[in-house]
């Protein structure tokens, strides 16, 4: 059965809208990037001991650990079948952008898109 135009059309939105936060992000993160002192950053970095780095780092992992159970929780109450290794990998990217873009622009679209192409209304 072929697809109704209105499906097409917010199919060829939907992709256009992605293609354009993308080539956004992308603009906006190598104008952040190009202004930058590597040198600097560089040097930040090694006068860290590798213990520290490895305590932080650690600590990263753990909290993007801890703020993925959100959403195992919400796989429990609302009953869907995802599995859960699925469902973390959806929460760990959504956390990571939410994080770096901002909830409305960057965790809550990604999160969506990702469990409306596992399927999950």
């Amino acid at each position: 059965m072929p697809e109704s135009p209105k499906k097409t059309w917010q199919r060829v939105l939907g992709a256009a809208f992605t293609l354009a936060l993308l080539v956004l992000v992308g603009w906006l993160t190598s104008r952040q990037l190009g202004d930058m002192d590597w040198a600097d950053v560089s040097n930040a970095i090694s006068s860290y001991s590798v213990l520290t780095l490895a305590v932080a780092f650690s600590a990263v992992l753990a909290g993007y650990a801890a703020v993925s159970q959100y959403d195992l929780v919400g796989r429990y109450y609302t009953g869907h079948s995802l599995p859960v290794r699925r469902v973390m990998a959806i929460s760990f990217i959504g956390y990571t952008f939410s994080l770096n873009l901002g909830a409305l622009i960057g965790g809550l679209g990604f999160r969506y898109r990702l469990y409306s192409k596992a399927e999950l209304s």
